[in-house]
């Protein structure tokens, strides 16, 4: 069994409900619930649904950029015979979003694509209705190594979830040790600024930035550091900051570094 085989967990998101879905690598052994039948999880809308897909990266798919990871997916789509609900006008795009852009080089577990698919004839599903079952194993049977889907489920909202939190893991290596900058974090924490350079997207220009407000609490392990994070309408901390901070330069790391516990509103 490849990793496009595993079984994909099919479920539709309640009425009024937020689309929390397992952390990232948990057991997806298939349980099926639909709003109109929690045997076979076949669901019937009224209209073109939203469909979210959580799903896994890893290895070298991680140097993807967010358009190529959007990209990947339509053209994934297409091999699989899901018809993507389109824009109107002269020049129509996929109604497809990644909520939650990922740095370049980094795994991430747990992350979303949200789209419309159309349901009618000739759509995706067996009369006018989405099989979330089939749609996710017909997906991800035409994804790479290194994009695993986790979960397929329906959403309610008219809108893509709106990221409001997560954490990056940094995985440290036998000659990086973090324990001489961990006194002094806690003494940046414990302030309530934290001003960074933050370089724009001129190279030649950067500004000070107040990071404190989206660090939440950052935890010392033997194998890592995992630095909790907010993200809010007023922005969140990037990678590089955190680094920064602590003093640490990639190539010390004993692996990729993995951003997970995603939470979406």
């Amino acid at each position: 069994m490849t990793e496009q085989d595993s079984p994909v967990r099919c479920s539709a998101e309640p009425q009024g409900g937020s689309p929390d879905g397992p952390p990232g690598g948990a057991d997806i052994t298939e349980t099926v619930e639909s709003q109109s039948d929690r045997g076979g999880g076949l669901v019937e809308p009224s209209r073109s649904p939203a469909v979210i897909v959580e799903f896994d990266v890893h290895g070298p798919l991680r140097f993807l950029s967010h358009a190529e990871m959007v990209r990947l997916f339509q053209r994934a789509c297409v091999r699989a015979g899901i018809r993507v609900r389109h824009s109107l006008g002269f020049n129509p795009h996929p109604k497809m979003s990644l909520p939650l852009p990922r740095t370049v080089g980094v795994q991430c577990e747990g992350d979303v694509l949200f789209m419309w698919v159309e349901s009618g004839p000739g759509g995706f599903g067996r009369g006018g209705q989405v099989d979330l079952r089939a749609f996710g194993e017909a997906l991800g049977r035409q994804l790479p190594d290194g994009c695993r889907i986790t979960e397929v489920r329906l959403s309610d909202h008219k809108s893509p979830p709106r990221p409001v939190g997560a954490s990056f893991v940094i995985p440290l290596g036998c000659s990086s040790s973090p324990t001489d900058r961990q006194s002094a974090i806690v003494d940046l924490m414990d302030g309530e600024d934290i001003i960074v350079n933050r370089r724009s997207d001129r190279a030649d220009r950067s500004k000070q930035t107040n990071i404190r407000p989206f660090l939440e609490s950052f935890e010392f392990g033997p194998d890592g550091v995992t630095v909790r994070y907010a993200i809010t309408g007023a922005g969140t901390v990037r990678l590089e900051e955190v680094l920064e901070l602590l003093a640490m330069a990639p190539e010390t790391f004993a692996g990729p570094v993995i951003r997970k516990d995603i939470r979406w509103n």
